[in-house]
């Protein structure tokens, strides 16, 4: 299964698999819109980007094989949670509320984390 996900690319292979699950013209339309280089969000609060990884985790999400994978998907996931203005509800979800779906409304990312979800991670004992 891995070397399944290694040769076939989530950002082309998967989407036309998905198009029947999710909309993913709406997914697709934003990530253009956020350029910045690996440089620019360092410069960005450390915290903000921690949240993301802190949502992967509750998921069972592996960031390093998402980013590994899936490079310029997981620059997106990171720089949508950079701008998010959600930040302290997100936090307070995160600390509080560990099965409370209201992240889902209010996440920029919720769309595409979903999505990475239901997929079978390498990481992932359970597949």
């Amino acid at each position: 299964m891995v070397a399944f996900l290694t040769t076939w690319s989530l950002s082309d292979g998967i989407v036309q698999y998905w198009q029947n699950l999710f909309d993913l013209s709406k997914l697709n339309d934003g990530f253009e819109e956020f350029s910045e280089s690996d440089a620019d969000l360092r410069k960005e609060d450390h915290d903000y980007t921690q949240l993301l990884f802190r949502r992967m985790a509750r998921l069972d999400l592996d960031r390093n094989e998402v980013a590994q994978i899936e490079p310029k998907m997981f620059r997106d996931l990171r720089t949508r949670c950079t701008l998010c203005d959600s930040h302290e509800q997100c936090d307070r979800d995160l600390t509080c509320n560990s099965d409370d779906q209201a992240w889902q409304d209010y996440c920029p990312n919720f769309a595409t984390l979903n999505m990475l979800n239901a997929l079978p991670w390498a990481a992932r004992r359970e597949w």
